[in-house]
């Protein structure tokens, strides 16, 4: 199976950290489409986000990139490697064409899941950009089967599920994801938030009861969300 070297991950924590704001933060609200769990940001909002040094360098990095591709080594590893970096740069640029292209350079004849789950998590998010939303699930549901114990995987699915059908009861999805992640708290405070945008008010006390045991340090929060539901009329 191929994997993304340790050089790799670690070169891509910047990156990482402009799409969070792609793939998490809509999923603790009400989203444009009216269901709780949607993806707030379109791919080219993230150049809005990016200083002018960050976007700078990025683009710098892609010309450098961009320089190396008629020169790659045949190393199956060190190309996938490559082409995975080229395309999450290209997309922090709002590239997605081009990151997509680097992307379908990756995902060939050998099958799905020959390939790491981060290239189908960066395809999901591009084809939810493009509000593909068929797409966008059929990549992340291969995110999630390769790796079903990350949170963010998890919330960034059923974020893209709320998309495509915002009358999509989510509890199943949710419930799953607990199971999977043992409870993560991403998952429980989000679980939490979409129980009460379903009135499901005595449901979602017991999830912000859970979160105070998963997460003593936030307890006090979580007791001030039960007293607010508690004392709604």
């Amino acid at each position: 199976m191929i994997t993304l070297n340790k050089q790799t991950k670690i070169g891509l924590v910047a990156v990482v950290v402009i799409l969070i704001f792609l793939i998490g933060l809509g999923y603790f609200g009400k989203s444009k489409s009216g269901s709780l769990g949607g993806n707030e940001l379109a791919g080219n909002d993230v150049l809005r986000i990016l200083t002018p040094g960050d976007r700078q360098k990025l683009e710098a990095e892609v010309a450098s990139l961009e320089a190396q591709e008629n020169s790659l080594p045949a190393d199956p590893q060190n190309r996938y490697d490559f082409y995975y970096r080229l395309a999450v740069r290209r997309y922090a640029l709002g590239r997605d064409k081009d990151a997509m292209a680097a992307l379908d350079k990756i995902v060939d004849e050998k099958g799905d899941y020959t390939y790491p789950d981060q290239v189908w998590y960066t395809y999901a998010n591009i084809y939810n950009d493009s509000k593909d939303y068929d797409r966008a699930v059929v990549a992340m549901s291969k995110a999630v089967d390769i790796d079903g114990t990350n949170p963010q995987y998890w919330l960034t699915y059923i974020g893209i599920w709320g998309q495509k059908d915002p009358k999509k009861n989510l509890t199943d999805l949710y419930n799953e994801a607990l199971t999977k992640t043992g409870n993560a708290i991403e998952v429980v405070r989000a679980y939490g938030r979409y129980l009460e945008y379903l009135g499901q008010k005595d449901a979602a006390i017991v999830e912000w009861q859970k979160a105070g045991e998963v997460d003593p340090a936030g307890k006090a929060d979580y007791d001030a969300e039960i007293k607010k539901l508690q004392t709604a009329q």
